[in-house]
């Protein structure tokens, strides 16, 4: 792609060579560690390649985020590791890339698995969360306790400051800071937040949605306009989750990857 600076992305991989490539793409503020647990289940069916974006994990900085970079950093990665006809899933803003890479360049994606977003423009929702941790030096930091009552008061919701927390590291002088480049992500907000696909957009190849049944991201209303996209497309529902059906119930979340994984 002209005009863009491709970085090499930090991943995690799980299963070895000779299972089919399953790449999967993290969302905003978050990094291949969330989805240990989900990669090493799904060894047995995948050789798992779990990727930190750019400005997150440990991925390469880089002051321009538009989704073709975004595209084109997993397509480098996929050269790099010569998959072909992988199966692609993303979660979140992962789900975006995912998508605008499938229909883009459907000829490097046996199937396409989006976790609980849809090719929609959604109200921005994370400025709240990118102000805290502006506000807080991690350098002057004595604990991870001390980063947590710093957010308190600005966040309000326990489970998501721990997961603002994953994001707080240690350097090698064993300072604190934060992994995750929060200043050029809250200066994207914006252009994130849009809907990644065009209109001429679409991928005919195997897809599945898959929604928190508590969760406002992905509703059963959406599928008619996500159809117009994804003509093959199968919508499931985690039930007792919200928008990290991943995480919230992981057993479930791993039965619809695998019967979607089956069928195809």
């Amino acid at each position: 792609m002209n005009g863009i600076t491709t970085l090499d992305l930090a991943h995690l991989q799980f299963g070895e060579g000779g299972k089919p490539p399953l790449v999967v793409l993290h969302g905003l503020l978050g990094s291949s560690r969330n989805w240990r647990w989900i990669g090493k289940n799904l060894a047995r069916d995948f050789n798992v390649f779990a990727l930190d974006l750019r400005n997150h994990g440990l991925s390469p900085n880089n002051e321009s985020m538009t989704f073709d970079d975004l595209v084109a950093d997993v397509l480098f990665a996929l050269r790099k590791w010569d998959l072909e006809r992988t199966t692609l899933m993303g979660h979140s803003l992962g789900g975006k890339v995912a998508m605008r890479l499938a229909c883009r360049h459907g000829t490097a994606v046996k199937s396409l698995i989006v976790v609980d977003v849809t090719p929609k423009p959604y109200p921005i929702l994370h400025r709240k969360i990118f102000q805290a941790m502006a506000s807080i030096d991690a350098e002057k930091l004595s604990s991870r306790n001390e980063a947590n009552r710093l957010l308190e008061p600005i966040i309000g919701h326990k489970k998501l400051q721990q997961f603002i927390l994953t994001n707080l590291t240690r350097d090698t002088d064993g300072k604190f800071k934060w992994q995750v480049n929060h200043e050029t992500l809250s200066k994207n907000q914006e252009s994130l937040a849009k809907n990644p696909l065009y209109e001429r957009d679409h991928y005919k190849g195997p897809t599945l949605f898959i929604r928190g049944e508590n969760s406002p991201f992905l509703t059963e209303s959406d599928l008619p306009a996500i159809t117009r996209y994804f003509p093959k497309v199968t919508l499931a529902t985690i039930p007792e989750a919200g928008h990290n059906p991943h995480i919230d119930n992981k057993y479930a979340f791993l039965s619809a990857v695998r019967q979607f994984h089956e069928m195809g």
